[in-house]
């Protein structure tokens, strides 16, 4: 996934080199769907590992991860034009 450059906070398929919404409309459906899965499974690796952590008792990785998030996507969750765009879990 990150080879191919996709912006995983994203709910449509989005490169992270091409700001035009529409940049990806040459992807076939098969495509747009295994990129959409992708996604899904990064974010939920992050989500259980933070209850992994949790469930341990170990607040130094809960805040390793959140830390991890916060830098990655700062740039994202702080344009507020972006918060309809982004996946529901994240």
């Amino acid at each position: 996934m990150e080879s191919e450059g996709f912006e995983i906070a994203f709910n449509e398929p989005k490169r992270k080199d091409e700001l035009d919404d529409n940049a990806t409309s040459n992807l076939s459906k098969e495509k747009l769907k295994e990129i959409y899965s992708q996604k899904v499974k990064i974010i939920d690796c992050f989500i259980n590992g933070l209850k992994l952590a949790d469930s341990i008792k170990q607040t130094w990785l809960i805040f390793n991860g959140a830390i991890i998030i916060w830098n990655q996507y700062l740039n994202i969750f702080k344009n507020p034009t972006n918060d309809n765009k982004l996946l529901p879990d994240i």
